[in-house]
């Protein structure tokens, strides 16, 4: 599961090279299609690519365990503001605040 599968839905896809953050630590603009990402049974952490540590992780969960933005199934946690452009429809970048 990556970020980019639970931003996209029907109508409107969101590639994973359309979807950035910034570094909390080192302030760097991160496209997730290019930082080092981890995966482990209910757990995906993209790293900064400077190596600063992690920028957002995505943990299975129910809804309601755990205070972070909830997509589906996951709660994404992203210290610093989420942005998207999706390929079809409104060419607009979607913002999603910090998680915490």
């Amino acid at each position: 599961m990556r970020i980019s599968d639970l931003l996209s839905f029907p109508g409107s896809i969101v590639p994973e090279r359309a979807v950035w953050t910034n570094c909390p630590a080192c302030g760097r603009t991160q496209y997730l299609d290019r930082v080092p990402v981890s995966e482990s049974p209910g757990r995906v952490v993209y790293e900064c690519v400077d190596g600063c540590g992690p920028i957002l992780t995505m943990t299975f969960v129910p809804l309601g365990c755990a205070p972070a933005i909830h997509m589906r199934d996951w709660a994404v946690e992203n210290p610093s503001a989420l942005f998207c452009r999706p390929i079809t429809g409104d060419q607009e970048s979607i913002r999603f605040p910090p998680s915490a």
